[in-house]
């Protein structure tokens, strides 16, 4: 690598590999995007390591991560090299130019060859796209913001879409004919737009005319097109009465209904003027929907749709791309904003939004609002602007289930009510509620905790357990003979970091091993043996060093010895586990013609695993059972999925080209 491939390399992200993009330093002197370590840390919790050296970060509290000053060094060359970046075809981090065509960076050697593929595209025959006069005239503001390409192809969706184009002037319906046929019209005609719903003139409606009154009545007070569910009003009063609230409710019961509905009154008065919205917000009430992933902004602004029937296209609008500074001028134009909550709370953070300009948060997934998780961080904000003294927005928070795997379900739920400053909690009460929504919902046929009989002896946990991690523990002093599960993690990362913070190489080592074999056995506890041999494999490959020490040999050998082991036991083709053939027997025996399945795990490995074995699986395979796998975002080693990899799974698992998704819980 050459003297300039080195100075680029210092100003490069060691987790996303692209330029760095608002660098923090490690405490390993390492450089990092602050979105990147936002991910980590979100991922990780409280194991986080740094991307390129594995040491532990220590603090994982983002907001204690400082900007670098203009003056240091990776400031400079950032100033100074600001054309390099990596390039968009061939990865090579280097100088680059945005593309005239699509603004990807391309660089010198693949620059020639990415044009030739927008003139390719050029070239090619576009029928159809012959236009009137009075067409032209009409297209003619959209062309301006649209390369060739788009314009093109803008014009043949819209022939795809519509058998005809209908045009308005003066009170008269002119038609033109999809077979390309002219009309003769003596003014410049415009498109005709729907009617707009005058709300000035519609009767006007109190929070008690909404509370009080039957669903067919609330339906017509807020022009809905369905007829709302009872409980589902009542736990709209919090939400319409000014208060925050938390809404648990069932998968599939109508969370976001009730959140629309309080939106949708709350947009319905502000036009009336009615209510006076936040100070410093416009004259229009401003809303804006939080979804923990990308696949759900559609989803949940395609649901409030269902609600805002009237112009919808003029009210909701979903931020799935880099709006950026754009933002701001949408703000003006729209009025119910649908984010995930990490975007949300980076523009919070870059001054592109104001949360005191919003009216209503309604905040998705909210039993996630702890540590260094992003409704958490927004919450922090919201609660320093409240103690200051400024006006903030109501807040709706959404959920399933709010103490979720925790060990404490009262005391996380305390700390969920008060980082999202909420006094109310909203559920279905017993009696006429509950029988409701058994009789308005698909429940579970069956709801039944089963048991299944755990391996009294396995011989190669035994072996892990006593053989190895317990041989390598000794050397190190540990004793960890009595340690669960959850004790043995806390203390392996305990005494990984003291071991780095006083460079001892071989506890470093040891302490590496150990977590890898710990890591192994509990998702060995629930997969395929095979599986989870190789992730191990992978993972040992981390401690190849060198010039390993004596200790580093020692676990090395200790290491060969069990992977032996394990190749003698996975050649006598061991039995598959009873958790996994209690799996497979369930989904059999459920599963009917155009029946989709869920299975909820703990981990991404998890579900990457477990899609795997079922998709290998020769009775279900026989049934024609395909199964897909459904995690967060983040980077490919993290076995994570990207917005549209999520997308094209959940499409493919609506249209039952897969009947089984395995997804992380989160």
């Amino acid at each position: 690598m050459d003297s300039q491939s080195l100075i680029f390399q210092k100003f490069r992200c060691l987790k996303c590999e692209r330029r760095l993009n608002k660098p923090l330093e490690l405490k390993c002197n390492h450089f990092i995007c602050r979105d990147c370590l936002e991910t980590v840390l979100r991922n990780h919790r409280t194991n986080t390591q740094c991307p390129a050296c594995s040491r532990p970060l220590g603090d994982y509290q983002i907001e204690n991560y400082t900007y670098l000053s203009p003056d240091h060094y990776i400031s400079r060359l950032l100033s100074t090299f600001t054309d390099v970046n990596e390039c968009h075809t061939c990865k090579e981090f280097t100088t680059v130019k945005p593309c005239s065509e699509c603004s990807k960076d391309q660089c010198h050697s693949c620059s020639a060859k990415h044009e030739e593929t927008h003139l390719q595209i050029e070239e090619q025959p576009n029928e159809n796209l012959e236009l009137s006069n009075e067409e032209l005239e009409i297209l003619e503001p959209i062309k301006s913001y649209l390369s060739k390409k788009e314009f093109e192809d803008f014009i043949q969706t819209a022939r795809n879409h519509v058998d005809r184009a209908i045009l308005k002037q003066d009170k008269t319906m002119v038609y033109i004919p999809r077979s390309g046929s002219t009309v003769s019209v003596e003014k410049t005609p415009i498109w005709s737009e729907p009617e707009i719903y005058d709300w000035s003139k519609h009767e006007r409606f109190s929070l008690d005319d909404i509370i009080n009154s039957k669903p067919e009545r609330v339906r017509q007070l807020l022009r809905l097109d369905f007829n709302p569910r009872p409980y589902q009003i009542r736990m709209a009063r919090p939400g319409l009465a000014g208060k925050n609230s938390i809404i648990c409710l069932q998968t599939g019961a109508g969370k976001t209904f009730i959140a629309a509905i309080v939106a949708k009154f709350l947009h319905i008065r502000s036009l009336q003027n009615v209510i006076s919205p936040s100070a410093s917000s416009t004259s229009r009430f401003k809303a804006v929907f939080l979804v923990p992933i990308k696949a759900l902004v559609t989803q949940q602004c395609a649901a409030f749709r269902q609600v805002f029937i009237d112009q919808p296209d003029f009210i909701l609008k979903p931020i799935d791309n880099q709006v950026g500074e754009r933002f701001k001028n949408l703000y003006q134009q729209f009025d119910i904003f649908f984010f995930t909550v990490q975007k949300f709370a980076n523009f919070l953070e870059a001054k592109h939004a104001d949360l005191t300009k919003f009216d209503l948060v309604i905040i998705d997934e909210c039993h996630h609002c702890y540590d260094n998780h992003p409704i958490n961080s927004m919450m922090r904000q919201y609660h320093r602007l409240k103690s200051s003294g400024y006006t903030v927005p109501r807040i709706i928070a959404l959920t399933a289930s709010v103490g979720t795997n925790k060990k404490n379900a009262f005391d996380h739920l305390v700390h969920i009510c008060a980082n999202l400053d909420c006094l109310e909690i909203c559920a279905i009460e017993t009696g006429l509620e509950e029988a409701e929504l058994r009789n308005s919902t698909n429940t579970p046929l069956s709801d039944t905790i089963l048991s299944v009989p755990k391996e009294i002896s396995d011989p190669i946990v035994k072996a892990l357990k006593d053989d190895v991690m317990k041989a390598i523990a000794s050397r190190l002093g540990y004793d960890i003979s009595t340690m669960d599960n959850q004790k043995l993690e806390n203390f392996l990362a305990i005494e990984h970091d003291n071991a780095c913070k006083k460079n001892d190489r071989d506890a470093v080592i040891g302490c590496g091993y150990l977590k890898k074999f710990h890591r192994f056995l509990i998702y060995y506890d629930d997969l395929p043996l095979d599986e989870c041999i190789k992730w191990l494999i992978e993972g040992l490959a981390e401690f190849t060093a060198s010039n390993p020490t004596q200790f580093d040999k020692f676990c090395r050998i200790k290491s060969e010895e069990f992977l032996k082991r394990v190749a003698i036991e996975i050649s006598n083709s061991m039995e598959v586990k009873a958790k996994l053939k209690k799996l497979v027997e369930m989904i059999i025996n459920l599963h009917t013609v155009n029946c989709r399945g869920l299975v909820l795990v703990r981990t991404k490995f998890h579900a990457v695993s477990l899609e795997t074995f079922l998709n290998k699986n020769s009775d279900l395979k026989k049934r024609q059972i395909s199964a897909g796998h459904l995690t967060g975002q983040g980077s490919a080693e993290e076995l994570s999925l990207p917005g549209n990899q999520q997308s094209k799974v959940l499409d493919e698992f609506r249209k039952g080209t897969k009947q089984l998704l395995v997804a992380t819980g989160e």
